[in-house]
């Protein structure tokens, strides 16, 4: 299943904790089954992409371009100002802090843990997009009409009510986008932090990539989430020879 999936779950499970009165009466299977069939089924997504490579390539370039650009653009901002700030190392990462530069309905004027903002800026954004992979998972349990994505109750979920330890996905995401930026950014970054999403499920990972392994490395530490092994191995025919070794 993809990763939206896993991650629209969690949100679903911590929603209906923190605000039952914003779930369905009873899960839309009339929405939610055609969507598990599209990922499960023999003649579903991976069929179509199997037999149309170059039409899905097509529609990835026009239709998530634009998103990826930005997402692109975002992590090169990153780095440039923790370099401009001089943050070449990170500390704790428990111990990032922020805050809103004006008054928000909703927020107590305190500081908040840094995932928090950001994890609700990057699921507000989702949910903005009709149709979109998170819109349309979070749509069979939680009736979004009942939800203000720009309200208080809405920040006050993210800020204060959900618990770090319930949304580890959603944590996961800012940990490797953060740590990212103390290290060189790359176009690739934006994937490498969408792929980190399918590292719980994962005994072992194995890159080319040492940045890539360091930040997974780094984030286990702090125990939210269990993470893979990490095998760094060289790029090419010598690192597959590797990796089929320990295999084996």
């Amino acid at each position: 299943m993809p990763e939206a999936y896993t991650s629209s779950l969690e949100i679903v499970d911590e929603l209906a904790r923190c605000r039952p009165q914003w779930m369905l009466p009873k899960t839309d299977k009339h929405r939610l089954q055609p969507l598990f069939r599209d990922w499960k089924a023999k003649n579903g997504f991976w069929r179509r992409l199997t037999e149309q490579p170059d039409e899905f390539a097509d529609v990835l370039k026009h239709a998530d371009l634009p998103t990826l650009n930005g997402a692109r653009a975002q992590a090169y901002g990153r780095r440039k100002d923790f370099l401009a700030q001089g943050l070449t190392k990170t500390a704790h990462l428990d111990k990032w802090e922020g805050a809103f530069p004006a008054p928000r309905e909703g927020w107590d004027g305190d500081k908040i843990e840094a995932w928090r903002p950001e994890s609700m800026a990057a699921i507000t954004y989702a949910l903005s997009l009709a149709h979109g992979p998170y819109w349309d998972w979070i749509r069979c349990f939680v009736d979004l009409d009942r939800v203000d994505v720009h309200g208080p109750d809405w920040l006050r979920f993210w800020l204060y009510d959900c618990e770090r330890d319930r949304l580890p996905l959603q944590w996961l995401w800012w940990a490797v986008s953060f740590l990212q930026a103390f290290r060189k950014t790359t176009d690739g970054n934006p994937a490498d932090t969408q792929l980190a999403q399918y590292l719980p499920e994962c005994d072992v990972f194995v890159t080319a990539d040492k940045g890539f392994g360091w930040v997974v490395d780094e984030c286990r530490k702090y125990d939210v989430c269990a993470l893979p092994d990490v095998w760094i191995i060289p790029g090419g025919g010598n690192g597959v020879t590797q990796m089929l070794a320990r295999f084996a």
